[in-house]
């Protein structure tokens, strides 16, 4: 789920909403229904994340693509228009994105984290976790781009560890290991200063 601020279009707010039907769809705050819906053409959805701002939404596949959409100004049926789609990673479902500016984070089930350029369309960063002792690396089931950080890439993962990136080189700046399960949610201050955890413990 995503729900973005009230506009004049739409003084209650927009939801949206992805799911294992492969769609993103936008539910009508007032008649509770659903008012547009978009095939995201990579199978079925895991992970979605939307900027007013930008007037952006991603949405994360099984195929290991990323849809990016346009939300337009007046919700409707036109009112989710798909941009392009940003390349499928195989065998790297998409369980976690996160929005920030320019730029997009995305985690996936093969433990690499992509960083992307979306005005330029470019893969600015591609890295892969470390594994914790076991043979595969962990799922990231969470990433954050904090506000006002220069770059910075927070990670959550299935090893119940919450990881601080140099965006630019994918290099590791700090690890905490304060879960004793799955890192499940991040959350981050305004300012990005200050960074949440939330797991299966």
């Amino acid at each position: 789920l995503a729900l973005l601020p009230p506009e004049p279009a739409a003084p209650r707010g927009r939801l949206l909403a992805t799911g294992l039907h492969g769609e993103l769809a936008e539910f009508s705050m007032t008649q509770l229904g659903v008012d547009a819906s978009h095939d995201c053409q990579g199978g079925p959805c895991w992970a979605l994340a939307a900027c007013a701002a930008s007037r952006r939404a991603c949405v994360g596949c099984e195929d290991g693509g990323v849809a990016v959409f346009r939300v337009e100004p007046a919700p409707g049926p036109y009112g989710l228009v798909l941009l392009h789609r940003l390349p499928p990673q195989p065998q790297a479902r998409v369980l976690s994105l996160s929005l920030g500016g320019a730029h997009l984070a995305a985690g996936a089930a093969d433990g690499s984290v992509r960083l992307w350029h979306l005005s330029r369309r470019v893969l600015q960063c591609h890295f892969v976790l470390e594994s914790d002792g076991g043979r595969k690396p962990p799922l990231v089931w969470a990433v954050q781009l904090p506000p006002g950080a220069d770059l910075a890439i927070v990670t959550g993962d299935s090893s119940g560890r919450t990881s601080c990136f140099d965006g630019r080189h994918g290099t590791l700046v700090q690890r905490f290991r304060a879960r004793q399960a799955d890192v499940l949610a991040l959350g981050a201050t305004r300012d990005g200063s200050q960074i949440f955890s939330s797991g299966v413990d």
